[in-house]
């Protein structure tokens, strides 16, 4: 993962900067809030019990994103503008799953850190910029089940595992930057309005989870497998400032 970021970062400046020497530079760095805009599905598949008890559906919340971010813009003639970003943050999503006996056992799933790059070209009319860009992101999801069986007819067995994945998936960006006419600490400020459009495959996230209690032998493990749509559309307010005007 390290590689696949330090590979990232590299296309990126070097996309900037193969541009014709005499375009004009902006270094910016930003903070960014977003979240989904649609309620999702996911699935536990827990192989403990007989397919009808041992699958949960439940639904993914989007919540609110949060992270940071910079990158690197020119100015080709007067109108084009090209760039390159890279990010990173945390994904806001969460989901529960009740199911089993009695609905004693619960799936859950969550959005964790992210990083993200992005390839982006505008057309400026004033002090605003209307821009597309294409991209990656690279997201974790932690998964889990907790089986507390305190319902008969289960007995008196329990178990409980997690685990957590990370996905890569390609991105595609639309969105305007609107310069602030004003400057604050002597800096060029901009507010971004985006929108993030993810792949739509799932997150499949398999893992073992424990199982105890009378008869069981000890260390008994069963596999479960969470498939989590995350949200795959994001409106996100960016805040640049620049760091070099």
């Amino acid at each position: 993962m390290r590689m696949e970021r330090r590979a990232t970062g590299l296309f990126l400046l070097t996309f900037v900067w193969a541009l014709p020497a005499s375009a004009q530079v902006n270094w910016y760095v930003g903070v960014g809030f977003g979240g989904g805009v649609k309620t999702l599905d996911f699935t536990v598949v827990d192989s403990s019990l007989n397919p009808e008890l041992g699958t949960g559906h439940g639904r993914v919340s989007p919540r609110f994103d949060i992270g940071v971010h910079g990158g690197a813009e020119r100015r080709i003639g007067k109108r084009a503008v090209v760039g390159g970003e890279f990010g990173f943050g945390r994904l806001g999503y969460r989901g529960e799953a009740p199911y089993g006996h009695a609905n004693d056992s619960l799936g859950t799933t969550r959005g964790g850190s992210y990083w993200n790059a992005m390839v982006w070209a505008g057309y400026r009319e004033r002090q605003v910029v209307l821009y597309g860009g294409l991209g990656v992101i690279s997201s974790r999801n932690i998964a889990g089940v907790v089986d507390t069986c305190d319902m008969l007819p289960c007995g008196t067995w329990v178990g409980e595992g997690s685990s957590t994945t990370t996905a890569m998936r390609r991105t595609l960006a639309v969105g305007a930057q609107f310069d602030l006419a004003n400057r604050i600490a002597e800096r060029q400020w901009a507010i971004r309005l985006e929108w993030l459009q993810l792949e739509t495959r799932p997150v499949s996230n398999e893992f073992a989870r424990t199982v105890r209690g009378a008869g069981i032998p000890s260390g008994t493990t069963v596999p479960v497998v969470v498939n989590t749509n995350i949200p795959h559309g994001t409106l996100r307010v960016l805040l640049n400032v620049k760091l070099n005007n």
